[in-house]
């Protein structure tokens, strides 16, 4: 099995993580306990850290038993009209900074449980059955981009750009699992907005 990428920075990379069980399980739908690690691709593999001949795909865990779930295996076979979905590249302008947060909108597909970064329209395509709701589960959170970065004290009003990113990650997690994997970097996107220009001393 290969992976998306050829190499990896240590920062895509989380290692040595542990499950007990109902979390992952393998593309043979076999429930995975052990050791594990993560990429921020979404990729889940087995092994503590990259094994070229032992590691293995996983992916999140689902009882194979019910009906909902032996659907969602055949509906690939069903020929449908539905439109395809695609990955977006997201933009930050001075309205988002100033706002100090972008909304983010994500699908997992319910055959292979892969993520994919999608856009308001597509969302609003899901929502019209132009996209096939049965294939496809949505979340949409705030992802926070400008402000303090740390907190800067005890309250809701006084947490920074990291803590409220995992706050939402932790909520979105619910609804899409695996969707933390991908989301590992709190700061992406963050714009510092007390960096002050220089002059130049040219003028």
């Amino acid at each position: 099995m290969n992976r998306q990428k050829l190499q990896y920075t240590p920062k895509e990379i989380t290692t040595d993580l542990y499950t007990s069980g109902l979390e992952w399980m393998t593309d043979k739908f076999k429930e995975y306990k052990g050791l594990y690690h993560t990429y921020t691709t979404g990729e889940v593999y087995t092994e503590p850290i990259w094994h070229n001949t032992k590691s293995i795909p996983l992916i999140p865990y689902a009882d194979t038993t019910t009906t909902a779930y032996q659907y969602k295996q055949l509906k690939p076979k069903i020929k449908t009209k539905y439109k395809t979905v695609y990955p977006v590249n997201i933009t930050i302008d001075i309205v988002d900074i100033k706002k100090t947060y972008i909304t983010r909108y994500f699908l997992q597909k319910q055959t292979d449980y892969s993520i994919i970064e999608i856009n308001l329209d597509q969302l609003n395509d899901l929502d019209s059955n132009i996209i096939d709701p049965n294939l496809y589960t949505s979340v949409k959170l705030n992802w926070y981009i400008a402000g303090p970065l740390l907190d800067t004290g005890t309250g809701i009003k006084t947490r920074g750009v990291l803590t409220k990113n995992q706050l939402e990650v932790n909520v979105a997690e619910k609804v899409i699992p695996g969707i933390r994997s991908r989301l590992t970097n709190l700061s992406e996107y963050y714009t510092d907005t007390d960096f002050k220009v220089p002059a130049d001393i040219n003028v």
